[in-house]
C-alpha cells in the first residue's frame, strides 16, 4: 500500500496488466477511502458537541516522505482544515515522543487548567497512554474528556470508541467492479474512487464539559 518501488507501476503498465490498487494514494486505477474527509468529519463532530480544545496523536506518523502510509498525513489534514475553519488552534502530538516519554506527557497535558476537552487518535493504539493518564488523575470518558479515533471496528479495551470506520466492504466491491471495467477496457485507465468513511457514533464522546 506504499513504499513499492515505480518500477513495480512501470512494469504492470508496460505489460498492459489490467490492475486495480487497493488503499494506496495514486492517481488513478485505485480504490482508496477518504482519509481526509474522515478527519475532518470527526473533528467537526466534537466541534458540534462544544469541544475548542481538541488534540490529535498519531505516534506513528513518519514525516519523511514515503515513510508512512498516505492515510497519517491525510487524517492529520481533515483534522487540520475542521480546526481552522473554526478559528481554533491545532495541536498535534506525534513521534518526536518516545515510548516511554507518553504517559508522563499526558499526565502533565490533563492536570492543566487548558486542558484538551477531546483527543482524536490515528488508531485505536494511538489512545493506550490517553486512556492510561485518564485513570490516573481519576477522570472519566466521556465526561472529563471525549475520545474518538478510525479503526476497522469500534471496540477498543472494553470502550465502544466514537470511529471512523474504514469502509472495507464497500472498498473490495467497488474495487471488483473497477477491476471488471479494466478487464473489459485493458488500456483505459480508471479514475481513482475514494470511498467515504462509516461513522459510528460510541460511548467515548459527550458534549464539551462546561465547567473547563
Amino acid at each position: 500500500t506504499y513504499g513499492f518501488p515505480q518500477r513495480l507501476l512501470d512494469l504492470i503498465q508496460d505489460y498492459g496488466l489490467p490492475s486495480v490498487w487497493l488503499n494506496t494514494d495514486l492517481p488513478r486505477n485505485t480504490v482508496r477511502p477518504d482519509d481526509e474527509q474522515a478527519g475532518y468529519d470527526i473533528t467537526c463532530y466534537l466541534l458540534e458537541r462544544g469541544h475548542r480544545r481538541i488534540v490529535y496523536v498519531d505516534y506513528f506518523f513518519d514525516t519523511e516522505e514515503g515513510g508512512s502510509h498516505y492515510s497519517h498525513a491525510h487524517r492529520l489534514a481533515g483534522y487540520e482544515r475542521a480546526m481552522r475553519g473554526a478559528g481554533l488552534p491545532t495541536q498535534f502530538i506525534g513521534s518526536e515522543l518516545s515510548l516511554g516519554q507518553r504517559e508522563a506527557h499526558w499526565r502533565d497535558l490533563l492536570d492543566n487548567a487548558n486542558r484538551p476537552t477531546a483527543v482524536v487518535g490515528y488508531g485505536e493504539t494511538s489512545l493506550f497512554e490517553v486512556l492510561k493518564a485518564t485513570a490516573y488523575h481519576r477522570m472519566t470518558v466521556p465526561s472529563d474528556l471525549s475520545i474518538c479515533s478510525f479503526a476497522g471496528e469500534p471496540m477498543f479495551m472494553g470502550l465502544q470508541i466514537t470511529t471512523a470506520l474504514v469502509p472495507e466492504a464497500r472498498m473490495g466491491a467497488a474495487a471488483v467492479g473497477m477491476l471488471l471495467r479494466k478487464l473489459a477496457r485493458p488500456k483505459t485507465e480508471q479514475t481513482t474512487e475514494c470511498i467515504v468513511f462509516d461513522f459510528t457514533a460510541g460511548a467515548s464522546t459527550a458534549p464539551a464539559p462546561l465547567q473547563v
